[in-house]
């Protein structure tokens, strides 16, 4: 199937009419890029699509559940025209059917009568009109696209990130294997023959059996009606629970962000400042007083230097006077004795010689001039001081001050961190916030869990009855030996049924891990990590996805980022779609969510070329910017702009994308 046009008619922000086309120029170019601002119309167009299909079988975005059909078509009339004008879409396309080509053109037109909706559906074969095709189109379209696997054809950004939590997506995989497989049609059938049973049965029964019957089924309707209206409350208590989870999460992310998780740390903060300060205090009391002894000497101990040289010097000359009157007395007595004993000449020359110059060192030594007269006590004390004491005080000194800056600087942090947590008054509003939050969601989930109790005991009820049901119907028939033809009828159809679903067991089997392997394949296309996830299995029963890891062992989905589940969705829509075997076109609404640059690449480079051989992506301006452009632009045969006009309230088609 190949999508060639388009056409909006007086369709939601659409005024008048518009047509886009969209057959690819060739198969290397497969993908027209439609670019639009939010609330320019991507998701109308998306709509479109489906509507022009499947009339009130489309899954439109902005159709809610309980909403009629008439006024749904009544709501998407452009508001600048009539209703009565009305409004239309068509879709335009090629479709091979037994080896022919053959083109269609589907219109899908509707306009407002007082408070009714007139619509009327034609569709075009080659040119033409083909009035049983147009009375019969649901059927027809069935076909080669059935409205149950349109979602893996045409989705938006939102379907992906619902799919990126595995429980949506198990729901999905049921929802499209069993559609995939014909498996929807089986179980239509088995709930058929229960019905064509319980019919025969009724059949069977005397006029009694066939009140008490009747009014066991009566009662049945009532608790599946009852089941209908509570099942209703159920999911908008869960929509609720959902709205009231995502605001609690905003609350708690303003509460992080004005400081409130550190309000209660304030007190311990404060009594670390106070402990810090008194501490700062004693180590400045001890500056003080190693300030008061010897440590301003510090700031003179090249005088110091030079006072210990000169009393050294001092010392040595008073020493000196009292040693030279000694050896005085000592030297002219070895002369003597020497001349005594009549020692030679030359020696005692040699001896004066020596003696003299003794004597003139000396008396250099004797004659220095002192100035500071210290005693002996004195100078001991000074050499002292300056050897030993002055170096111990020194590094006191250094220890103290070091002391000091270190504790000023703890101090300063604190008197930050005291800074950067808020009052009371601050956050003040945002806790009664989170609490009135809180204090609804315990309400509406009370009121939920009250749901789920009533839809239980309902069930409950229920099953009893159609258990009483089974029981009157058998009841009969075990006395009763006629009609043997309608009991053949209901024995057959019981085998029938029990041989549908050990078939439809088997079907599945026989495809589910074919399906997890395409879906694996898909992803390993998609993701940069390679050898990630290296298995995944698919439940037969519940359906439920379980990856492994190279070593593996089941991987956790939590160990996934939000990108790479966000990765793994598409992987299931894309290998779905692969496994329907249809060759149908790829339609992508708001495609690239919430990646980050590096997996939106994978997208743009590994998948929306390859995502079928016709692909429209509609996007807005911060999704495949201009750098993402360039790397998809060669595979790109069309682009559009949807222009929104605020003053008419209207869109307008235009050639080109944002920065084209």
């Amino acid at each position: 199937m190949i999508i060639d046009k388009i056409i909006l008619h007086n369709f939601g922000v659409y005024k008048d009419r518009h047509v886009i086309d969209l057959t690819p120029p060739s198969q290397d170019k497969p993908i027209t890029l439609i670019g639009a601002l939010n609330g320019g119309g991507k998701t109308t167009l998306l709509d479109a699509f489906q509507l022009a299909l499947y009339g009130k079988l489309a899954a439109c975005s902005n159709k809610k559940t309980t909403q009629a059909y008439h006024d749904y078509l009544r709501q998407c009339i452009n508001k600048s025209v009539s209703p009565s004008d009305g409004a239309a879409v068509e879709i335009i396309f090629q479709q091979t059917i037994d080896g022919e080509k053959h083109d269609f053109h589907v219109k899908r037109s509707w306009y407002a009568a007082g408070i009714s909706i007139n619509e009327n559906v034609q569709v075009q074969v080659d040119g033409e009109l083909d009035k049983v095709i147009s009375d019969g189109w649901y059927e027809y379209v069935e076909e080669f696209l059935p409205a149950k696997l349109s979602h893996l054809f045409f989705f938006d950004g939102e379907k992906i990130e619902s799919l990126a939590d595995l429980d949506n997506a198990s729901q999905l995989l049921e929802k499209a294997i069993h559609s995939l497989l014909g498996i929807d049609t089986v179980s239509q059938l088995s709930k058929d023959l229960t019905i064509l049973e319980r019919k025969k049965r009724v059949e069977q029964k005397s006029e009694y059996d066939k009140f008490l019957i009747n009014e066991v089924l009566a009662t049945i309707q009532e608790y599946e009606k009852k089941h209908i209206v509570l099942d209703l409350k159920r999911k908008k208590f869960e929509s609720e629970i959902k709205n009231l989870n995502e605001t609690k999460k905003k609350f708690e992310e303003n509460f992080r962000k004005i400081g409130g998780e550190r309000l209660a740390e304030r007190k311990s903060i404060e009594k670390r400042r106070h402990d810090i300060e008194q501490e700062l205090a004693i180590t400045n009391e001890r500056a003080r007083e190693i300030a008061a002894g010897s440590a301003p000497l510090l700031l003179v101990q090249d005088l110091l230097k030079n006072l210990v040289k000169q009393a050294a010097k001092e010392e040595n000359a008073q020493k000196a006077h009292i040693l030279n009157g000694i050896l005085n007395e000592r030297d002219m007595s070895i002369v003597q004795l020497l001349e005594g004993n009549s020692a030679p000449d030359k020696i005692m020359e040699k001896l004066n010689a020596f003696l003299e110059e003794d004597k003139e060192k000396r008396q250099k030594i004797s004659e220095i001039e002192p100035y500071l007269h210290l005693s002996h006590e004195t100078n001991q004390k000074i050499n002292n001081l300056f050897k030993y004491e002055l170096k111990n005080t020194k590094k006191f000194v250094q220890e103290t001050i070091y002391a000091i800056e270190l504790l000023s600087k703890e101090l300063d942090d604190l008197d930050r961190e005291l800074a950067s947590v808020p009052d009371k008054d601050t956050v003040a509003e945002v806790i009664n916030q989170l609490n009135e939050n809180k204090a609804t969601i315990k309400e509406v989930e009370r009121e939920y869990e009250s749901t789920l109790e009533a839809l239980k005991s309902l069930s409950y009820n229920k099953e009893q009855l159609e258990n009483r049901l089974e029981k009157l119907l058998r009841k009969k028939a075990d006395y009763e030996g006629e009609q043997l033809d309608l009991e053949r009828v209901i024995t057959y159809s019981q085998k029938t049924r029990n041989t549908l679903e050990t078939f439809r067991i088997k079907l599945v089997e026989r495809h589910v891990d074919h399906i997890a392997q395409i879906i694996l394949e898909s992803f390993e296309q998609l993701s940069r990590k390679k050898g990630l996830i290296t298995s995944i299995k698919i439940s037969s029963k519940t359906f439920t996805l379980k990856l492994y890891g190279s070593d593996g062992k089941e991987l956790p989905p939590d160990r996934l980022s939000a990108g790479e589940r966000q990765l793994l969705a598409t992987s299931m829509l894309w290998g779905l779609a692969k496994k329907s075997g249809r060759p149908l076109p790829t339609v992508i609404d708001t495609p690239l969510g919430r990646l980050d640059s590096t997996h939106r690449a994978h997208l743009l480079e590994r998948y929306f070329p390859y995502a079928s051989h016709q692909v429209l992506l509609l996007s807005t301006d911060e999704e495949i910017t201009k750098p993402y452009l360039s790397k998809i632009k060669d595979y790109i045969g069309h682009s559009y702009l949807l222009e929104h006009n605020d003053e008419n309230k209207s869109t307008h088609v235009k050639q080109g994308y944002f920065w084209s």
